[in-house]
This record gives C-alpha cells, structure tokens and sequence, in this order.
C-alpha cells in the first residue's frame, strides 16, 4: 500500500486523466533515483545549498516534508502514471530530487 501521499497523488493523476487533454506534463517536487543507494550526501548537499542560499527555516521545511510526508521513488511514480492510464513520453530528474514527466493518454 502507498503512504497517503502517494495516494493523494494517484487520485490527482488519475482525476487527471479524466481530463480532456491528450498530453499533460507533471512534476513531483521530491523523487529519489531508484539507483542510487547513498542518498544521504546528496540530501545533505540540498540543505546546506538551501540554508545559505534561501534561508535556515526553509532548509528545515524542506527536510521535515522529506522526512515526513512520504517521498518517494522515481520508479514507484513511473508506475502510478502508467497505473493511471498514461504512457511516459518523457522522464526528466534533477539534481534536487525533482521529476518531470511529458504523458500522454493510452
């Protein structure tokens, strides 16, 4: 079973795709890399880039919705899209867990 989150975000997607639009772009604002085992550094990169750059009270917002609003994996929102009823055209992550997807309707 998905954390609540993730069921949040599969009844969007999917009232989503009851929409009239045959191709629709998302975006997840955390999404971690399925490959890659040691996300750690890389978090604590983030943070540290967000707390000099944006401020200490954001960098903590944004490690309390990492931590506790359910995250999740790139492979397990690939498969709540195609659950959904849309094909992948397009998958794109960056370096700050965000992923883009261009779908379009099956």
């Amino acid at each position: 079973m998905l954390p609540d989150s993730s069921s949040g975000d599969f009844v969007i997607v999917q009232y989503t795709h009851a929409s009239n639009c045959p191709a629709l772009s998302f975006w997840f604002d955390v999404v971690f890399p399925a490959g890659d085992c040691d996300l750690g550094p890389r978090l604590d990169a983030l943070l540290s880039a967000l707390e000099k750059n944006v401020d200490a009270e954001f960098a903590a917002e944004v490690e309390m919705h990492i931590r506790e609003e359910y995250s999740t994996y790139d492979w397990i929102m690939e498969g709540l899209l195609k659950q959904a009823g849309f094909r992948i055209d397009d998958a794109a992550y960056d370096d700050n867990f965000g992923a883009a997807y261009l779908c379009a309707k099956q």
